[in-house]
């Protein structure tokens, strides 16, 4: 009977260590830009530097969700054959980076033929990064890899991307990091 009680305290202790290193593991998944989730602005700013801009004043540049801000765009991206912006979303009570969404168009000079292979590329490069998508619909593809979740929602006409949204946000439950 001891020897019972010993071997569920000691399966208690392994169990509640894993949780301790998924829930630490799941805060600094690793997410766009070299970024992780659970950064302070401090600590994204080091790492983006100057292409880190504030973003336009006003309501309507902040997120509707009351409990997180947008404390930056970075308008610089290296997507080819697109041209957008990244937001950088953060939980007001934590003041840590919990979202980045990215909005990307394709570059107007394409054809549409080329606008057709760099969204083609694009998802290709998803999935080589991130691997096969755990759902995909006419018009959404969703990757989970490394404790977070990237949706990618593009709007098509007859084929051609006119606008691609990409949402990179931690699969734990809280999201307040």
């Amino acid at each position: 009977m001891k020897s019972q009680s010993r071997l569920f305290a000691s399966l208690t202790l392994v169990l509640a260590a894993i949780g301790t290193v998924s829930a630490q593991v799941q805060q600094g998944a690793p997410t766009w830009g070299g970024l992780r989730f659970g950064m302070t602005e401090a600590q994204v700013r080091s790492i983006l530097g100057a292409k880190m801009l504030k973003p336009e004043p006003g309501p309507e540049n902040q997120p509707l969700d009351t409990s997180s801000y947008d404390a930056g765009r970075v308008v610089e991206l290296s997507v080819d054959g697109f041209e957008g912006n990244a937001s950088l979303i953060f939980n007001k009570g934590s003041k840590r980076l919990s979202t980045v969404t990215l909005w990307l168009t394709p570059k107007k000079d394409l054809s549409n033929r080329d606008k057709v292979i760099a969204y083609g590329r694009l998802c290709n490069d998803l999935v080589k990064k991130y691997g096969s998508p755990v759902s995909t619909q006419e018009f959404t593809t969703i990757f989970r890899s490394k404790g977070q979740s990237i949706d990618v929602f593009a709007s098509l006409d007859e084929g051609v991307p006119n606008v691609v949204y990409i949402a990179y946000e931690p699969t734990n439950a809280s999201k307040g990091i």
